[in-house]
């Protein structure tokens, strides 16, 4: 005989009850705490929802007012005259540059093509 069958129908009955109501009892404590979970995170999603619109609204205020948001102007004037002066020379400095690299180009270009032209026509 195995334990099974030293059991009567009546306590296999009884305890099969008591884990289906065990069962039941986890699955409704579940349901609970994920219906909370989600009516928590709902309510976080609204409250962000709420906090990105009033960030949006404060951005283009201060934009509008033109007041310094972390350090960073949202006006642009340019740049100070130290720094004018330095760009404006770099880049007359490149314009020559680049200037003398062609002419010294287009010399070796014409030198190359007389020498190439010269002795056919001596011919």
């Amino acid at each position: 005989m195995t334990t099974y069958d030293k059991q009567t129908l009546a306590e296999v009955i009884r305890k099969q009850a008591e884990l289906e109501r065990e069962l039941q009892q986890l699955r409704d404590t579940t349901n609970k705490s994920q219906r909370r979970a989600h009516e928590r995170i709902s309510v976080l999603e609204k409250r962000m929802d709420d906090i990105n619109a009033m960030l949006l609204e404060l951005t283009k205020s201060t934009a509008k007012n033109g007041e310094k948001i972390d350090g960073f102007d949202r006006r642009f004037d340019g740049f100070d005259r130290k720094q004018e002066k330095f760009l404006s020379s770099q880049l007359q400095l490149s314009k020559w540059f680049t200037i003398i690299i062609l002419s010294i180009l287009a010399v070796l270009g014409g030198l190359v093509g007389i020498k190439l032209v010269l002795p056919t026509l001596t011919l």
